[in-house]
């Protein structure tokens, strides 16, 4: 029950602080347009449609990261590559492998990212999600659970709460 609750809580605080995951007006006008609709896609459950969108941000976030290696960009780019997690996981396309390439990512954001990030919560809401559809592993997901939880009650001051 308990392990609902921090999934429902979960959804929840995601839901409400979503647009505080991709920082707008740091690329072009073009490139959050774009994102716009991959989002939209996203939202309509258009998941193939989305994932070949996302996949097109993530290159150009990529080099954006590259050129100006700022947080906000650093923090696009991994939501992006959170997001195409979670579309790999709902199109059941997620396997053991590309779940433990998405892992790697933690040390790349604790680098990148600063300690509160919202999208260091978003990534192991992420991984809590797949710990327990893909490993099977409901102890990991629980403990990835209350990580996001932690680094979202982090963010409360901002707006989160």
């Amino acid at each position: 029950m308990r392990y609902l609750l921090t999934v429902i809580c979960l959804c929840f605080v995601a839901y409400c602080c979503a647009q505080d995951f991709y920082v707008r007006n740091i690329g072009s006008p073009s490139l959050d347009s774009i994102f716009n609709i991959a989002d939209e896609y996203y939202s309509n459950r258009k998941l193939d449609s989305a994932k070949i969108v996302f996949e097109e941000i993530e290159v150009e976030w990529e080099r954006l990261a590259e050129e100006n290696p700022v947080e906000a960009s650093f923090q696009n780019l991994y939501y992006v590559k959170a997001k195409q997690f979670r579309i790999a996981r709902r199109l059941n396309k997620l396997t053991v492998d590309s779940f433990n390439e998405f892992m790697v990512i933690e040390s790349m954001m604790s680098r990148d990212l600063s300690k509160n990030n919202l999208v260091i919560g978003y990534y192991y809401s992420a991984i809590a999600k797949a710990q327990i559809s893909v490993m099977k592993d409901l102890e990991q997901s629980i403990f990835y659970s209350n990580k996001a939880i932690d680094a979202f009650e982090h963010n409360a001051d901002d707006g989160l709460d």
